[in-house]
């Protein structure tokens, strides 16, 4: 893949972009992508000027999309700092003590975002997480 700065400064600060950001995923590595086109190359591909519909309604379009996509939901503690010492001397058995209070719920995140707090709970046999909180974008 070939990068040039250049390309980033290519359009007027006036000049409107269309821009999307991607994860491109190959096997177990994941990077970040995006692109940049303007505007006046994309938006006539997309409908007729005469059908332009006003802001609320394309919102409402692209929030029915959105809600169908795919997230990783995850649990985590508060990270504690170690040394590379401690973790290179790890063997089975060792209890590490962890900056997380137990009293407190842990951080809920989708796809590396907050998005609130969970406790862990059980469902059906399976580790489960129980909404504490829930955090406003």
């Amino acid at each position: 893949m070939h990068y040039n700065a250049q390309f980033a400064q290519a359009a007027a600060k006036s000049e409107l972009m269309v821009t999307a950001g991607f994860t491109v995923q190959v096997g177990d590595q994941s990077v970040q992508a995006s692109l940049a086109l303007p505007a006046e190359a994309v938006l006539p591909q997309l409908c007729d000027e005469s059908e332009v519909e006003p802001e609320e309604q394309v919102r409402g379009r692209m929030g029915g999309h959105l809600v169908h996509v795919p997230m990783d939901l995850a649990l985590a503690l508060t990270e504690t700092p170690v040394t590379s010492e401690q973790i290179l001397n790890l063997v089975e058995g060792d209890v590490l003590r962890l900056t997380h209070a137990a009293h407190r719920p842990l951080h809920l995140t989708a796809d590396g975002q907050r998005v609130g707090t969970a406790a862990a709970g059980k469902q059906s046999g399976r580790i489960a997480a129980v909404v504490a909180s829930r955090e406003e974008s």
